[in-house]
């Protein structure tokens, strides 16, 4: 049984004497574990190599067995990797060096490295690179032996010259730029061979060695129509126009995108809409193909055999929605703020060139589609006509359909061009077996769907889609504005972020989550939407799509449009009821106003018009008789209403108007005797005083 001991020593040798202080009752076949045994660093193991005095020849073989004992697995790819880079030699080369040291078999002592190119290979080069290019103009490709003979005229005839390449010199110089050139021309088609050079219409070539280096993203119209319940212009779907029969209410096709690696083949990602997809929902597959993914519980999927992670290239063809200025702002963004994330953007050259990604779709169809009712066949000019009417698919069971296909079917079938591996294998052989780091996911915010602004009320809460979202933390931002995000596979919940200055994105302040997730369920049971309810007791694992939410805030307002309709004139009638109330008591009040106005008018007037002008004129003693007379008069008029009302209380009759003297005659009366009496006092007391009154006054 082997004994391992550690032991943290210096630099000196140990002597058995000091093994024995140190490490009492240590094994004489114990294994000691000292600081070195954990290193990564090579450049001080080649420092302790020299130090012992190993020739450099002799190094290769030091270096391939610091690797073969390593103690972890971490530590192994990290010294394996180093090796790779000082030895300056291939990763497969490097591989089967340690495999026949693992294995006992002999391994060659003395490494030549990285061979220089010779002088004579220095000095000819240019010329021919010059001839190739100049003999290769258009679709012609010129053979490295046609090359040689110029090179071999050039140095006999004209330079005068014995000293000149070899024709496995000539051939190994020109063959990169025929492989190229033969890609180029369509002589051997993108993807093919076990290393896919992809051409792009910038007149470069694309070489997928590794994994996750190159990726291709394409979308088509699924050949299958799917259930999705409500009227169409609801969910703003454009009909289906095929063989112009109008499809029935909810039956269509949905678009599907796919993001694939080229070297592994396996599907990163994929996403589904019921419009035409935009450069949003292009970031959007970007981000789910490099985050791991998160599917729903019954989707039963085995979550860690699934591909993830960055990518380097993208290899699109030149849809406006793929080469969109947004997907290449993304791209640009994200390099930007991380060295191991960023990607370009790359034309293909012609159509053909994603017949990879298109193999996709054609296995669907075969492998998938065939099987549905409802599947409308790849030919446009044999469709079935009631393919419509079979489908029974809700968007939900397609993509989860399409999940179960592409992450367990497809990406752990055989590999098309290495038939001993699987997909998955091959990618993850392509990352060094190896997961891909995980990326954080604030650093892929610019890939989720914007909001330019949304203003913070009371208590933190915010309002999208007539839905109100609250934050507990956004209650220190009540009445600013905030740059919102949203992922629209799952709007439950929105990112929120400080204003956006200058057009930089501002701080991540946190997620708002939906309100009164309950009414969206009582909907579904109110209306018997063909939707799943959600798991109250278990949001964070529940998704809500933006298209499912629309589409059941649109049937709840269509069913609130049919109850409007259907009581519309039973309240129109008792609303011109109502009106006609408010305007018959508004009039009888107007009739009563105006009747009490006149009726006071009337009474504030005397009944008889004493003239002042005529009662100055008269004489005293005609005054006063007149004015005796109505008193008398008065008197007699009240005699009898008192008669009147003593013989018939029940039956009061009001005298007449002009039979009541008003206090202003009465008062008047008196002012006039008052008067009379004053002017007669002073004609006895002053009788030359007085002077005679004039009739009337010239103006």
């Amino acid at each position: 049984m082997l004994a391992v001991c550690f032991l943290w020593v210096d630099d000196t040798p140990m002597s058995d004497d000091r093994l024995e202080a140190e490490l009492p009752g240590c094994p004489d076949n114990a294994v000691l574990l000292d600081e070195t045994s954990y290193s990564t660093n090579i450049d001080e193991y080649i420092r302790e190599l020299v130090r012992q005095g190993i020739e450099k020849e002799e190094w290769k073989f030091w270096i391939i067995q610091w690797v073969a004992e390593s103690l972890t697995p971490a530590i192994k790819r990290v010294r394996k990797q180093s090796a790779i880079d000082y030895l300056e030699v291939p990763k497969r080369t490097f591989e089967d060096w340690l495999k026949k040291h693992l294995d006992g078999e002999p391994v060659p002592r003395s490494s030549r490295g990285k061979k220089p190119k010779h002088d004579l290979t220095l000095e000819w080069e240019p010329f021919i690179t010059k001839v190739w290019k100049k003999g290769s103009k258009g679709k012609k490709i010129m053979s490295a032996a046609a090359v040689f003979a110029k090179v071999e005229r050039e140095a006999l005839d004209i330079r005068k010259n014995t000293q000149y390449p070899s024709y496995a010199t000539v051939r190994r110089l020109v063959q990169p730029l025929i492989e190229q050139k033969r890609t180029q021309n369509g002589v051997s088609s993108a993807g093919q061979g076990m290393v896919s050079h992809l051409p792009t219409r910038a007149g470069e070539t694309l070489t997928a060695n590794y994994s996750n280096k190159v990726v291709q993203i394409d979308h088509t119209k699924v050949d299958q129509f799917s259930l999705v319940a409500g009227d169409q212009s609801n969910i703003r779907f454009e009909t289906v126009e095929d063989d112009n029969i109008p499809p029935p209410e909810g039956a269509i096709r949905l678009y599907l995108s796919v993001l694939k690696d080229v070297f592994s083949k396996c599907v990163l990602s994929h996403l589904l809409s019921i419009k035409q997809p935009s450069a949003e929902d292009v970031a959007q597959l970007i981000r789910q193909a490099i985050l791991p993914k998160e599917f729903p519980l019954d989707y039963s999927l085995p979550e860690d055999r699934i591909p993830y992670g960055s990518f380097s290239h993208l290899y699109v063809d030149g849809g406006k929605d793929l080469n969109a200025e947004h997907v290449k702002r993304i791209g640009k963004h994200l390099k930007r703020i991380s060295p191991g994330l960023g990607f370009i953007v790359h034309l293909r050259r012609k159509p053909s060139d994603g017949g990879d990604i298109e193999s996709v779709f054609n296995g669907l169809n075969k492998r998938v589609w065939s099987e549905d009712p409802s599947y409308t066949g790849s030919n446009t000019t044999q469709r079935p006509k009631d393919a419509q009417a079979k489908a029974c698919l809700t968007l939900r069971d397609v993509d989860k359909i399409l999940s179960w296909y592409f992450y367990v079917e497809y990406n752990l079938a055989r590999h098309t061009k290495d038939p001993t591996e699987l997909r998955y294998t091959k990618w993850l052989e392509g990352m060094d077996g190896e997961l891909p780091p995980v990326v954080d996911e604030r650093k892929l915010d610019a890939c989720l769907r914007k909001l330019k602004t949304g203003m913070v009320y009371r208590h933190g809460v915010i309002q999208f889609k007539t839905r109100r979202y609250r934050g507990e933390f956004l209650r220190a931002f009540a009445g600013q504005k905030v740059t919102l995000r949203y992922d629209s596979s799952n709007i439950l919940r929105l990112f929120t972020y400080e204003l956006e200055t200058d057009g930089k994105p501002g701080r991540f302040l946190g997620y708002a989550e939906m309100q009164a997730v309950d009414e969206i369920n009582y909907w579904i049971r109110k209306l018997q939407l063909p939707l799943r309810e959600l798991d109250l007791n278990n949001l964070e694992s529940e998704t809500l799509t933006l298209e499912a939410l629309e589409y059941v805030l649109s049937e709840a307002e269509a069913r609130g449009k049919e109850l409007d309709n259907t009581t519309k004139p039973t309240r129109v009638k008792y609303q011109g009821k109502r009106q006609d109330l408010v305007v018959q008591r508004e009039r009888e009040a107007s009739g009563r106003n105006r009747r009490s106005r006149s009726k006071g008018k009337e009474s504030s007037k005397p009944t008889t018009q004493v003239n002042n002008s005529s009662i100055d004129a008269l004489p005293a003693s005609e005054v006063t008789e007149s004015i005796a007379k109505l008193d008398s008069k008065s008197d007699r008029s009240l005699v009898a209403f008192k008669d009147d009302a003593a013989h018939a209380p029940s039956m009061i009759k009001v005298p007449e108007p002009q039979k009541i003297i008003s206090i202003q005659a009465k008062r008047h009366e008196k002012n006039i005797e008052s008067f009379k009496e004053q002017l007669q006092a002073a004609e006895t007391n002053h009788p030359k005083l007085v002077v005679s009154r004039r009739k009337g006054r010239s103006r």
